[in-house]
């Protein structure tokens, strides 16, 4: 039995998410979870880093992917683990991730670094809406 939550949930996941040659690919275990999470709520948008590297063997293009998850959307961010990295990107993507902070009804983020942990930067524009949220810790090093 489906049991489904009236609103939007968004999600951010520390997966990376790899480009090559202009495809996204990622790997099938997130792809699942997004599948389990779109069967409770009407709306998820997950927020994923991106990386510019060699796909991991077994990875698959996220258009393939997400064909049968017409309530999934993805979004990406720059994978910036440097302090330099992290501090380029971090105005603009804090901008954008308040836009997906705010449309959400559901918020639930995974956090556990310094720089380029963007589950903490959401987390924050969270209480900086005044919106509740969920926090997630444990983390799989790819």
């Amino acid at each position: 039995m489906r049991s489904m939550v009236a609103g939007d949930l968004f999600i951010y996941a520390p997966v990376p998410v790899y480009r090559d040659a202009g495809t996204l690919y990622i790997e099938r275990q997130a792809v699942n979870g997004l599948r389990l999470w779109s069967q409770h709520f009407s709306r998820v948008t997950v927020l994923m880093p991106e990386k510019n590297h060699d796909v991991p063997k077994g990875w698959i293009p996220v258009d393939m992917a997400l064909a049968d998850l017409p309530a999934v959307r993805l979004e990406t961010v720059p994978s910036a683990f440097t302090p330099l990295q992290f501090l380029r990107a971090w105005r603009r993507e804090r901008r954008r991730i308040g836009a997906l902070v705010a449309e959400a009804s559901y918020l639930s983020f995974a956090i556990g670094g310094l720089f380029g942990d963007w589950g903490a930067v959401c987390a924050l524009e969270a209480l900086r809406q005044r919106k509740r949220f969920a926090i997630w810790t444990d983390r799989v090093r790819i």
